[in-house]
C-alpha cells in the first residue's frame, strides 16, 4: 500500500503543476487515506502540505492554513525537523501573500533556526530570502539587508560545492540575478 500512495501522491504533483486542481486535490486525498490507514505518519503530513499546497496555489488561504498546521503538527509528533522548517515556511508564505509580515516573520524565523540548526544550507539560502524580502517589505532596511548577506554567503557556499556541475550559462544567470537583487536592496 505505501507504494500506491507513493504512486497517487505523484500523479497528485503532476496534476498540480498542470494545474488541474481538482484530479490533484482527489490523488493527494487518496494518497492520505492510505498513508493513515497504514500509519505513515510523515507520508500523512507530506498529504497534508501537498494538499495545503493546491488550496494555496488556488489562493483559498483558510484551508491552505488549515492543512499545513495539520502538516506541522505530525512533523512536530515525530520529531521531523525538515518536514517542521517546510511546514513553517508554507505557513509563513500564507501570511506574507496577505501582508501580514509580522506572522510571516515568526513563522520564518523559526523556520531559519530550525535549518540553521540541522546545517541545511539550501533551506538557509531559502529562508534568508524570505526573511529579506519580508524585512524589505516592512522597509527594515539593515535586517533587510543582514538577511541578504547572509543568503548571499550561503549561496555562494553551495554555488561553491557545486560549481562543477554548473553550465556557464546557469552561473551567469545566477550571478547577474544575485547582483541585480543586492543592488535593489542596497539602493
Amino acid at each position: 500500500k505505501y507504494g500506491i500512495s507513493t504512486s497517487l501522491s505523484n500523479m497528485g504533483l503532476v496534476y498540480t503543476l498542470q494545474s488541474h486542481y481538482k484530479q490533484a486535490l482527489e490523488y493527494h486525498q487518496n494518497a492520505l487515506e492510505i498513508e493513515e490507514a497504514i500509519g505513515n505518519k510523515s507520508g500523512a503530513a507530506s498529504s497534508f502540505g501537498n494538499i495545503g499546497n493546491i488550496y494555496h496555489d488556488q489562493r483559498d488561504y483558510a484551508k491552505a492554513l488549515e492543512y499545513y498546521q495539520k502538516s506541522l503538527s505530525i512533523q512536530e509528533e515525530i520529531d521531523e525537523k525538515n518536514g517542521i522548517a517546510s511546514s513553517l515556511s508554507n505557513i509563513a508564505n500564507i501570511y506574507q501573500e496577505q501582508r501580514d509580515y509580522t506572522k510571516a516573520l515568526r513563522y520564518y524565523k523559526k523556520s531559519f533556526g530550525i535549518r540553521e540548526a540541522i546545517l541545511d544550507r539550501e533551506g538557509l539560502a531559502t529562508s534568508s530570502h524570505e526573511l529579506c524580502k519580508t524585512y524589505a517589505q516592512l522597509q527594515n532596511t539593515d535586517s533587510a539587508l543582514y538577511y541578504l548577506s547572509f543568503n548571499r554567503n550561503e549561496v555562494n557556499t553551495q554555488v561553491n560545492i557545486n560549481y562543477f556541475t554548473l553550465s556557464d550559462q546557469e552561473k551567469a544567470i545566477y550571478f547577474s540575478t544575485l547582483e541585480r537583487d543586492f543592488s535593489l536592496y542596497h539602493n
